[in-house]
């Protein structure tokens, strides 16, 4: 059984509720809702553990599938959950806890598949219109939900700010009646009260069309429009409003708006808004002017927002159109093409500007070839498809403005098309023209593409191109791939830090990420005010690496510094790929609190310059797969048709980019910046201790090291805590800096090393098992600057354990003068060019595939033990001087057992778990400090006491024989070769709770040593 109570334990937080909506089917699932959420459901003696001691409930769920997990682990306590069936929503309440239970959701509904489990409480009934929810968060009137679904946070902000509490606001239509009473239509919706707006405040200008069959307009009177309809709400809390009437296209009258008075109908609330100072104008044709306006207006609504500049421009507007003599029919494609372009130029404004304004050369001339390539009677390419449905697409969205210039300049048709058919083929043709393409559009190649009336084969493999993100997806199945969703400044520090970000109100989707996962940049359009162009569409992908945070407030991203927004949860990426021109992009964050806009204009367009367009996504995504790109949220994971994971898309898109320009990797990381941090004493040192100010010290001595770009040596006994302090490190590095560091990697010198281990060398082509080709295998510190799959920069510190043990000239060679901060080439060859350990600093443009770059960053950490039995400092003062040598030592041991006891408590308090008396503490001290006191500079740390002391806790019935094992256990590993180790083991023997002849007889056995002197 998978389970996971979730919510039980969480402190709640100052998080403003969020809105989520629940189907509930009125056949499949209404009986089941009665039973435990309408009534409290009991859990009975059987009831499986994740429940039991639960107090009688309201509980609902929903069942498995990504997209159900994804909306159900956003669930926080309080936010808000409305249920709702067909036309009503008749129930609210407040989330309490979630639970993950498949053994629960067959408990209570019978259904394995209904884990996603949550409580509720403050439930209520509530008598609510679908269209009165719709127009609370602005939905458009056909909008579907599917499933648990969450309001975005931004709709839930808008209404906030228009209601306040939101929960007080839609209580306000709670009913006592029951569920089938709401739902049987016998209830009426509670009407709360519609608070006007000052009528003293400035008007907000609007377009309101006349003439609906549904409504009861009296133009100069009353203005009547019903709850629900795009603008209503607008509308309604925009009092005083003055407006312009549109009719069959044309403008006739304005007035003004002060009272709104709301009638119910039939359950259905409807709204008589009071005219004033009615004046009528024009007429005036809404195409005349239509250019001269500040967007592109939804006309099918019947509210319409608009400013106060474009209802100035539609008043003011006296248009005067030439007489047109009406066309018939034409002979030809190109007498067709010449009358309609002879009466486009006849109009004081040619609509074949607008007609290109859509388009680009570029696409003129791929549809151009596309048109070529066309024959109605065999199968089309879907990459040609794709361009097909595009002119289709164009045609479609521009229909209206086709039919109302066909009108206008009284064109005719050709062959089959009809006349607004017939227009379009004039001007693309004319297009084609001004272009110097050749004339490919003809009735025989636009008809059957304009009626969708040719069949396109099956998408082959989709992957005709190779690059290492699909070679990725293919040898890492299990890999979920997201889309993210941004404004290319956003995409400006990611790129440059590595990193993407996440709100608090957004951890849930943080939660979700793996390493291993890939992500597609989705940039849109940015709101910026530069004089600059950028598209909206696909700009690059990256792996997922680590999960890290950053203070709140340490900003990064421009809105942390221009919205008040903050991104504390980050994950890094171990690969990153751009299709936009990558140098100006990479290096140090581009934004900082002085950053203007007009700063990052050429970034922005380098960023965007090579995008994917998110309308050739679409169409290409859709023509291969069926299945498009419209999610709504922020970042959302590529599911098929049930709900599951797929890469179907994303590879789609991936070839497309690679094609589109080249998908070019860069760092995921700052190369070129230096580690000027601070560490975290107390993260660093949690559960270790160091007497006094030891432990402080010694940290502060590493971050001046780190800052002054030294490596570092850490020398001392065995268990000091070298190694810990040194991985500590490291991992801090890498969770704090996520934007200087990738990962760590920790290994152990050994006396075999050689360059062939630490730089690398020569081995046999591994792709290939029959091949006698050698090729170039990077060693273990070349590694931590360049992945092999896919190859991408690195910055792992390495933490090299033990370092003594190897022979350090034979071992690191070349990398002397790497250390100090210099390239060097080596002589081995990979794709033909030498071997090149780069650094940073010397670096032109990006790393090439013979190219080892080494960050700004990076750090050599090692540790040397001074019991070891190679001798110390063996090595070279051209290696020595590389390095900060950093001593981390043993305490002091005391002489009397009382303060020895108080030293060992110590100790033991930070020891996890470990609880002991006061006689074992003393024993065990006991022989820590004659294993230290024996010998001069020949001790052991706390890490070797702290394991006598578990061991000898885990029996108290015989302390001798249990500490006396330890001590072999533990102590005499240490020992090996050390020339005085018989003082050592003499000094132990002599300790009260050891067996002297246990320890000689080991010491002979493991250590040769034959007896034991009488005298320690």
């Amino acid at each position: 059984m998978n389970q996971q109570t979730r919510l039980t334990d969480d402190e709640p937080d100052d998080t403003p509720p969020q809105v989520f909506m629940m189907p509930v089917n009125r056949e499949q699932w209404l009986d089941d809702f009665k039973r435990t959420v309408d009534t409290p459901f009991e859990f009975g003696p059987d009831c499986p553990t994740v429940l039991q001691g639960q107090p009688p409930t309201r509980i609902w769920g929903t069942r498995t599938g990504s997209r159900n997990e994804n909306m159900w682990s956003q669930l926080a306590p309080g936010d808000i959950m409305l249920f709702y069936t067909e036309g009503w929503f008749f129930a609210a309440g407040k989330i309490e806890d979630t639970i993950r239970s498949s053994e629960a959701g067959d408990y209570i509904w019978d259904s394995e598949e209904s884990q996603f489990i949550y409580t509720l409480t403050d439930y209520t009934h509530i008598a609510i219109r679908r269209a009165t929810v719709w127009d609370w968060f602005d939905y458009a009137e056909n909008f579907t939900r599917r499933g648990l679904s969450r309001v975005s946070p931004d709709r839930v902000d808008d209404f906030r700010a228009d209601v306040g509490d939101i929960w007080q606001h839609i209580t306000e239509y709670a009913v006592d009646d029951g569920i089938e009473a709401i739902l049987g239509d016998t209830v009426t919706e509670p009407n709360p009260a519609i608070e006007t707006t000052d009528p003293d405040t400035s008007p907000t200008y609007f377009i309101l069309r006349t003439g609906g069959g549904d409504y009861e307009d009296t133009p100069a009177d009353e203005y009547h429009f019903k709850e629900g309809i795009p603008g209503s709400k607008q509308l309604r809390e925009a009092a005083p409003a003055k407006f312009v009437y549109l009719e069959d296209k044309e403008f006739y009258a304005t007035g003004e708006i002060n009272t709104i008075e709301a009638r119910d109908r039939d359950g259905t609330t409807h709204y008589f808004a009071a005219i004033e100072n009615y004046n009528g104008i024009g007429p005036v044709d809404f195409e005349a002017v239509r250019e001269s306006l500040d967007k592109e207006f939804p006309i099918q609504y019947g509210i319409i927002k608009i400013t106060k500049q474009d209802y100035e421009r539609i008043i003011s507007n006296d248009p005067t159109d030439p007489e047109f003599e009406p066309a018939d029919t034409y002979e030809s494609v190109t007498a067709a093409t010449d009358d309609i372009t002879a009466r486009c130029d006849r109009l004081e404004e040619t609509p074949l500007d607008w007609f290109e304004a859509r388009l680009t050369a570029t696409i003129i001339d791929d549809w151009t070839t596309a048109l070529r390539q066309f024959n109605p009677e065999t199968t089309v390419d879907p990459e040609q498809a794709v361009k097909y449905a595009q002119l289709r697409d164009l045609y479609q969205n521009s229909e209206n403005e086709l039919v109302n210039l066909t009108a206008t300049i009284k064109s005719g048709r050709l062959s089959d098309l009809s006349k607004v058919e017939t227009l379009f083929l004039a001007l693309v043709r004319t297009l084609q023209r001004r272009h110097n393409c050749e004339l490919t559009a003809d009735p025989d190649t636009l008809g059957p593409i304009l009626h969708d009336d040719y069949e396109t084969a099956p998408a082959d493999s989709p992957i005709d191109v190779s690059h290492p993100l699909l070679e990725y997806l293919t040898d890492t199945p299990e890999a979920a791939v997201y889309r993210f969703t941004a404004s290319p400044e956003y995409w400006l520090t990611s790129i440059a830090t590595g990193t993407v970000s996440f709100e608090e109100t957004n951890k849930p989707a943080w939660d979700r990420l793996s390493q291993g996962d890939v992500i597609l940049f989705d940039c849109q359009e940015t709101n910026l005010d530069i004089d600059a162009e950028l598209g909206h569409g696909f700009i690059g992908a990256g792996i997922v690496g680590h999960m890290t945070k950053k203070p709140t407030d340490d900003p990064w991203w421009w809105d942390e510094y221009n919205a008040d927004a903050t991104f504390p949860f980050l994950a890094s990426f171990e690969a990153l790929y751009l299709t936009g021109d990558p140098e100006p992009l990479t290096g140090s964050n581009p934004i900082t609190a002085d950053t203007t806009a007009i700063d990052l204009t050429d970034s922005l367009q380098a960023l965007t310059q090579n995008l994917l367009p998110y309308d050739k996504a679409e169409r290409l995504c859709e023509t291969n797969t069926g299945q498009g790109l419209a999610i709504s949220e922020t970042f959302s994971p590529f599911l098929d048709d049930n709900d599951q994971p797929s890469h179907d898309r994303p590879r789609l898109l991936i070839e497309a980019m690679a094609k589109q320009a080249p998908l070019t990797a860069v760092p995921p990381i700052d190369i070129t910046q230096s580690f000027d941090g601070e560490l975290d004493h107390e993260d660093i040192l949690d559960g270790l201790h160091f007497e006094g100010d030891r432990g402080s010290e010694l940290v502060d001595q590493v971050e001046s090291a780190l800052c002054a770009g030294k490596h570092v040596i850490f020398t001392g006994p065995p268990g000091t805590g070298k190694t810990e302090v040194a991985r500590r490190i490291a991992n801090q590095l890498v969770a704090t800096a996520p934007q200087l560091y990738t990962d760590t990697q920790l290994t152990t010198a050994t006396a075999d090393w050689s360059t062939f281990d630490t730089v690398g060398g020569y081995m046999p082509d591994g792709s290939d098992a029959d091949s006698d080709q050698l090729e170039f295998s990077p060693g273990v510190v070349l590694n931590r600057f360049k992945s092999r799959r896919p190859p991408t920069q690195r910055n792992e510190p390495l933490i090299i354990d033990e370092l003594n043990r190897a022979d350090i000239d034979k071992a690191f060679g070349q990398l002397f003068t790497l250390l100090s901060g210099q390239s060097v080439q080596l002589p081995y060859l990979k794709d033909g060019a030498e071997v090149e350990l780069q650094n940073a600093a010397d670096l032109e443009g990006l790393p090439d595939e013979h190219q080892y770059v080494v960050p700004a960053s990076w750090r050599l950490f090692a540790t040397m033990n001074t019991y070891d039995k190679t001798s110390l400092y063996e090595m070279s003062y051209a290696f020595m001087r590389r390095f900060a040598f950093i001593r981390v030592d043993v305490p002091p041991i005391p002489e009397t057992d009382n303060q020895l006891n108080q030293l060992m408590q110590r100790y033991s308090d930070v020891w996890d778990n470990l609880e002991t008396t006061r006689a074992q503490r003393l024993a065990v001290g006991h022989v820590w400090r004659a294993t230290n006191t024996a010998v001069d500079q020949r001790s052991i740390g706390p890490a070797i006491v702290e394991d006598l002391l578990r061991y000898l806790t885990q029996r108290a019935d015989d302390m001798e024989r249990q500490l006396t094992q330890a001590v072999i256990s533990f102590i005499f590993p240490q020992l090996e070769g050390v020339p005085k180790r018989r003082e050592i083991l003499t000094a132990i023997a002599e300790v009260e709770e050891i067996n002297r002849d246990t320890i000689e007889q080991a010491g002979r056995d493991m250590l040769q040593v034959d007896a034991l002197t009488d005298d320690a």
